[in-house]
């Protein structure tokens, strides 16, 4: 799922997963599905005073969209405005207040409305929980969210596009990994998965990495970054020109697209090998130049003695 910075007071909201000071929330992130003709849903956030204070929370739905393509998100301003991916419009929060005596659990029941105004496709907010003070602590706010990823089904449209790759190397070493930059071209979040396999001239497969194992999600209009760690499968030998082949789809769609680029390498017990070689050669080379030239002077003082 997708990360946020971490803890800003009286700013950012930190989500459920994250450190904060003696709460926590359930789940982390959710994703809840409307079928067509649902009026609407009902789900819960939980929340645990793990303190010995009594804290009180005013409870918000908020917009989020992505930050960059490291998966961060943004959350945005409470200002009533239904927004194209938005979905705190449509969230009804009961309820909005909580006060949580220590050691004490609340579930806050969150209604979501499936009326007209809500697009087909990918709608995203949270659910935050900002502290208005606490008994015998800091009076500084904090926020705390949990994320919701809706989906609102009949006509959803999912695209991903590969827009670019970096290959992770350095001279006379091989590949560590490669970060692909995924952009979701449709209206509702993806899951990328597949795979990355290096290949050398002979046709063996020597390095393989596995494209997104944390399920990482790419919200729709956004691009996303995603490191693949290489795993080595056979020895890197031989210098030459090597084959990077990228085998991917995301989740609800079986068939794989696929891209195949070139690139040289010159494993580093190539180099060696071939700096020995080349100093035997200039080794012989210079013994051979002497010996000609030491007989060239023989012969020299021979002719000059008769």
């Amino acid at each position: 799922m997708a990360s946020a910075c971490g803890l800003f007071f009286a700013s950012q909201p930190v989500l459920a997963g994250e450190g904060n000071p003696g709460f926590t929330l359930s789940p982390f992130s959710q994703e809840i599905i409307l079928e067509p003709g649902q009026q609407e849903t009902e789900f819960s956030v939980s929340i645990e005073n793990t303190t010995e204070a009594e804290a009180d929370f005013r409870v918000l739905a908020l917009d989020f969209t992505a930050r960059d393509d490291s998966g961060g998100v943004t959350f945005l301003a409470a200002d009533g405005q239904p927004r194209k991916y938005g979905l705190a419009a449509w969230m009804e929060l009961e309820p909005d207040v909580l006060v949580l005596g220590p050691r004490e659990k609340k579930d806050v029941i969150v209604t979501l409305k499936n009326d007209e105004s809500l697009s087909v496709g990918g709608h995203y907010g949270a659910i935050v929980f900002r502290m208005e003070g606490a008994s015998g602590s800091s009076p500084v706010a904090f926020k705390l969210a949990s994320l919701v990823f809706a989906r609102k089904a009949g006509g959803e449209e999912s695209k991903m596009e590969l827009q670019g790759q970096e290959l992770q190397t350095r001279f006379l070493k091989n590949p560590d990994g490669i970060k692909l930059f995924f952009q979701n071209t449709g209206n509702t979040h993806l899951v990328p998965r597949g795979i990355v396999r290096v290949v050398d001239f002979f046709g063996r497969e020597v390095l393989r990495g596995i494209i997104n194992p944390e399920s990482a999600i790419i919200l729709p209009e956004t691009t996303r970054s995603f490191p693949v760690t290489f795993q080595k499968l056979s020895a890197i030998i031989f210098p030459g020109r090597y084959t990077l082949s990228v085998e991917y789809r995301f989740d609800g769609r079986d068939d794989f697209a696929m891209r195949k680029t070139g690139f040289n390498l010159i494993p580093m017990g190539s180099a060696i090998i071939i700096i020995a070689i080349t100093a035997v050669i200039i080794a012989v080379i210079r013994i051979l130049w002497r010996k000609i030239k030491n007989k060239d002077k023989k012969a020299q003082m021979k002719d000059g003695k008769s």
